[in-house]
């Protein structure tokens, strides 16, 4: 097992449920998007060697309470990363769409540009992925 895959790192947090790999960052990220960076490069590029079809990240911004713009870089380099490829997808959770990292996403113009809900279940859901109730 790779670093990454072994759960807690620092403020970021790597599950897996079926197809789907949860990130979840929790915390203040003005430093952290170089791990999330990191976590993001080498979920994608098992993803894309794995031999089973259909492989889903969805990064969980819920439990954050500040991030930076590197974070907003980390979450577009992996959504550029897959969008040529069918059988991947990526997905972003915030708490509410009132909330610090709804809003910033908003204002950064990526809501249009990488697929946001307000639950896991939902961004699993749109995605084409099913989790273990």
């Amino acid at each position: 097992m790779e670093d990454w895959q072994r759960g807690a790192r620092d403020d970021v947090d790597v599950d897996k449920d079926g197809p789907v790999w949860f990130v979840t960052l929790r915390g203040e990220h003005d430093s952290g998007a170089p791990k999330l960076h990191d976590v993001l490069d080498a979920l994608i590029g098992s993803c894309s060697e794995a031999v089973t079809q259909n492989a889903y990240v969805v990064v969980d911004l819920s439990q954050v309470a500040f991030f930076d713009s590197s974070v907003l870089s980390a979450i577009v380099q992996a959504h550029r990363a897959i969008a040529d490829d069918p059988d991947l997808g990526l997905a972003v959770v915030v708490e509410s769409p009132d909330c610090f990292a709804a809003r910033l996403l908003r204002v950064a113009g990526l809501t249009s540009e990488v697929p946001t809900f307000a639950s896991r279940a939902d961004a699993v859901a749109a995605l084409g992925g099913s989790v273990t109730p």
